[in-house]
């Protein structure tokens, strides 16, 4: 099913019920005030299990008008699968400073945006738990499982942590690796197994 809505108004706007969306497809041109595909506030929840969402904008200047998926007033998304794609990018994902408003993304694909580092929020604004992580395909940016993370950054191979460690960090391992290939280490490390190998 294909929903399109007119400019200015919100798609999927929740205010006093939790909600669950599993599939179909909503368009929507956001190009009003205030205009958001889905908008989550007053403290609900709004569970996103797959479907693809797709927003345009004829105005990129102001997040108020542009939000492709919106968090405020102590509302709570949650993202486990679908794919994402918003000619916007930086306005994908958005919560509203300092409401108690929450956004966690644990699966999906997103077009010119990623969701673990979330430029709308502020560079290296992580919506991303550390026991996940964000693969880059072209302009594609998808979740998944993680291998390996330092403090809250998830990262897909050994060989992504352990190239992005830094002198004095750990790396923590969340399941067994096997690798076939060398890596060199050059930098003062830890390495916590967590009890895998």
């Amino acid at each position: 099913n294909t929903v399109t809505i007119k400019p200015g108004w919100n798609m999927l706007a929740v205010n006093f019920k939790d909600v669950s969306n599993t599939d179909g497809i909503l368009l929507n041109d956001l190009a009003g005030n205030y205009s958001d595909s889905v908008l989550a506030g007053i403290g609900v929840s709004v569970v996103i299990n797959g479907g693809t969402y797709k927003a345009i904008t004829t105005d990129a200047t102001s997040d108020h008008a542009n939000d492709m998926i919106y968090a405020n007033n102590g509302g709570k998304i949650t993202i486990n699968a679908g794919y994402f794609a918003y000619d916007a990018g930086v306005w994908t994902l958005n919560c509203k400073d300092n409401s108690g408003s929450t956004i966690v993304v644990y699966g999906g694909t997103f077009e010119k945006f990623n969701p673990q580092n979330n430029a709308s929020e502020g560079a290296n604004t992580n919506f991303v738990p550390k026991e996940y992580a964000v693969t880059v395909n072209g302009n594609e940016y998808t979740v998944v499982e993680a291998v390996a993370y330092i403090d809250t950054v998830g990262y897909a191979t050994f060989e992504a942590a352990i190239a992005a460690a830094k002198d004095g960090d750990t790396v923590d391992l969340l399941t067994d690796v096997t690798t076939t290939a060398y890596i060199g280490i050059d930098k003062s490390i830890t390495i916590d197994g967590n009890g895998y190998s």
